[in-house]
């Protein structure tokens, strides 16, 4: 039976080079394509909803593939879990149309990222937080984030070689900040919604509230960046093991041919 399977995915993104196929380098996509093709018997194609960086981590990232196949859709991830390390895990499966695209027809991405204000952080947690030595100021890294919110041109805010379009709409850009229970010092929570994202985009909005925070930039000057772009990033990316991909927001195709 021809099915087009919907995977749920979730990954520590220690130790994968991203998600993208590389050649001679550990990937997401490699080690699951792989697996998948174990349990087809059979060649295939992963379509994803995004490619994250190395380093980076998910809980709901979303690929889908096209399989003649007599497994259930429902029971794929369960076929598939022998053949996963232990760093990848598939959450769920589901059959959806066969014209659905995990890239076309996503909505939305939500991206979380975690890092603890403090002199120093207990070394079981070194791997997932990082530290930010400084005192940050929440009041203005808040304004600083509100500034991001809208349809902007972020070109200031991915890698010098990015040649997409720079214009991205951020729905929701929201700080938590409370008492680190581990130590002294304070957890930050950063929750970024938008449309779609750029090469190390998050990263980089992360870093630039940091340095705002810090006092190394002032509002005036993050505006004027987010609304005359640049050519070269003038931020530090903020560490990839603090970055998870949190949810993938999709739509079924508009006419469904199953």
């Amino acid at each position: 039976m021809y099915q087009n399977i919907l995977l749920t995915l979730a990954y520590d993104g220690r130790n994968f080079h991203g998600f993208q196929a590389q050649a001679d380098k550990r990937t997401v996509a490699g080690v699951l394509t792989r697996a998948v093709e174990k349990v087809l018997g059979k060649k295939t194609r992963l379509i994803a909803a995004g490619r994250t960086d190395a380093g980076v981590h998910a809980q709901g990232q979303i690929v889908n593939f096209l399989a003649d196949t007599p497994i259930p859709a429902g029971a794929f991830a369960y076929h598939l879990y022998p053949y996963l390390p232990d760093d990848l895990q598939v959450l769920s499966s589901q059959g959806l149309p066969l014209n659905f695209h995990a890239r076309f027809h996503s909505q939305a991405k939500t991206y979380r990222y975690d890092f603890v204000e403090a002199k120093r952080i207990h070394p079981k947690y070194r791997d997932f937080l990082p530290t930010c030595s400084y005192s940050l100021d929440p009041e203005v890294m808040s304004r600083g984030a509100a500034l991001m919110v809208g349809r902007h041109n972020f070109s200031a805010f991915t890698l010098a070689d990015e040649d997409r379009d720079p214009e991205r709409t951020i729905y929701l850009f929201q700080l938590d900040r409370e008492e680190w229970t581990e130590g002294e010092g304070f957890r930050w929570i950063f929750r970024i919604r938008g449309d779609s994202f750029l090469r190390e985009q998050v990263r980089l909005m992360v870093g630039a509230l940091v340095a705002l925070g810090r006092g190394k930039w002032t509002l005036e000057e993050i505006s004027q960046v987010i609304d005359q772009g640049a050519p070269h990033s003038p931020f530090m990316a903020a560490p990839p093991q603090g970055l998870t991909l949190d949810r993938v927001e999709w739509v079924f195709p508009e006419r469904n041919i199953l």
